[in-house]
């Protein structure tokens, strides 16, 4: 069953983030950068960054947020 996301707002993920300083990789479509929510959680953040076509590259971001929310693996966080 596919995973659902959640949703936040920017503030919400500069403060998880650190002001998104605590980087881990990088993509074909943004940055992913170590998170801990109010909660405790510690969650991974994707900085969607726009391409030279921002279409193609929204697409691209979710492709891949749809492919790794239907994936089931320990590194993965439920959501």
């Amino acid at each position: 069953m596919p995973r659902q996301f959640g949703i936040f707002r920017v503030d919400e993920l500069r403060e998880a983030t650190n002001n998104f300083s605590r980087l881990l990789g990088e993509g074909g479509c943004g940055r992913v950068y170590r998170g801990t929510l109010t909660s405790g959680e510690v969650v991974a953040v994707k900085r969607w960054a726009v391409g030279s076509d921002a279409q193609d590259s929204l697409t691209e971001l979710m492709n891949e947020l749809t492919t790794l929310g239907s994936i089931v693996h320990p590194n993965l966080l439920p959501v």
